[in-house]
């Protein structure tokens, strides 16, 4: 591609049309991939996925990925008429019981001020970055919790 040519810029519209999306999403984050691993490769990155099932239907969940030696939970939910039971501590234990599996230091996060931060706190996580006013009047932490020193 050259200085002259002309780039459509596009906007997904999650409304509208899921495939051009879902094909846009995966060309970017598979671009970025790409060129981190050019420049530092890591062989043993892996996605995690985990799911705690009822009658078929997924009730709670983890979304994460373990590279350069840091397991990353990108998203934690648990369906709101199951909060307070367990069921979170159940899936971050099973997190850390990977991250040691694959060899990792520790598990970092990050979430808002109005989500969950004291439930990570009470995991034993440890804040280490915080982003004021975001959203207005709350704040975004990122968390870590490092499993070899902690003894896990």
């Amino acid at each position: 591609m050259n200085d002259h040519e002309i780039l459509n810029l596009s906007i997904a519209d999650f409304g509208e049309n899921r495939n051009r999306n879902s094909r846009m999403i995966s060309a970017i984050e598979n671009g970025l991939t790409e060129y981190n691993w050019s420049l530092k490769p890591d062989p043993s990155a892996s996605r995690l996925v985990l799911a705690i099932e009822s009658e078929g239907a997924v009730i709670a969940g983890v979304l994460g990925r373990s590279a350069y030696g840091w397991m990353r939970v990108d998203v934690i939910w648990v369906d709101e008429s199951l909060r307070g039971k367990g069921h979170g501590e159940r899936l971050m234990g099973e997190v850390e019981r990977i991250a040691l599996e694959r060899a990792c230091i520790g598990v970092h996060l990050d979430t808002h001020g109005f989500q969950a931060p004291g439930f990570y706190l009470k995991l034993g996580y440890e804040i280490f970055g915080e982003l004021p006013n975001y959203p207005e009047g709350e704040s975004h932490y990122y968390l870590k919790k490092e499993l070899v020193d902690a003894g896990v």
